[in-house]
């Protein structure tokens, strides 16, 4: 579970807020396992 949620929904600005912090946790997430090299890890998850 990522923890983020949105209190307001359906407005921009919390919707992006929202998107912003999970991303933030996905990035955290991947560095605390050891990826510093942001293309190494799109490469990974194939993206």
């Amino acid at each position: 579970m990522l923890g983020p949620t949105n209190p307001q929904p359906h407005q921009a600005l919390a919707d992006t807020q929202s998107c912003a912090r999970a991303a933030l946790c996905l990035l955290d997430g991947a560095a605390a396992a050891g990826f510093y090299d942001f293309d190494s890890l799109l490469a990974q998850l194939g993206i």
